[in-house]
């Protein structure tokens, strides 16, 4: 659809910004910057989501066998802690520096197989 799109336009648009800019004008620009604000807000919701529910269940069936209620039993606290350590790549600019957090969630993901499967 990114190519059909860039073939109707008249000039050649290097982004989806410039093919909204060309197609629709100024209003484009706003109504793709909301679509990507909407999708990669959600998309770090559902990843927050998973990993502090992993982290508590793995949290609870290691160092917790009865149903202890303290602050490691709670998935709010997994939640904070992983948005913090967030934080510093949502102020990156460049794509090449989140190479560093790709490459530690890929690891995380491995290391999260290899213990289930042992």
């Amino acid at each position: 659809m990114y190519l059909k799109a860039r073939e109707v336009c008249p000039d050649t648009p290097s982004s989806m910004f410039e093919i909204g800019f060309l197609i629709m004008g100024k209003r484009a620009i706003y109504v793709i910057c909301f679509a990507i604000f909407i999708n990669s807000f959600f998309l770090l919701v559902i990843f927050i989501n998973v990993w502090s529910t992993t982290a508590l269940g793995f949290v609870k069936t290691t160092w917790y066998e009865n149903d202890e209620d303290n602050l490691l039993t709670q998935r709010y606290t997994y939640a904070i802690g992983i948005a913090v350590l967030l934080l510093p790549t949502t102020f990156m600019k460049e794509i090449a520096e989140l190479h560093v957090v790709s490459m530690s969630l890929f690891g995380a993901a491995v290391l999260f197989v290899i213990i289930n499967i042992s």
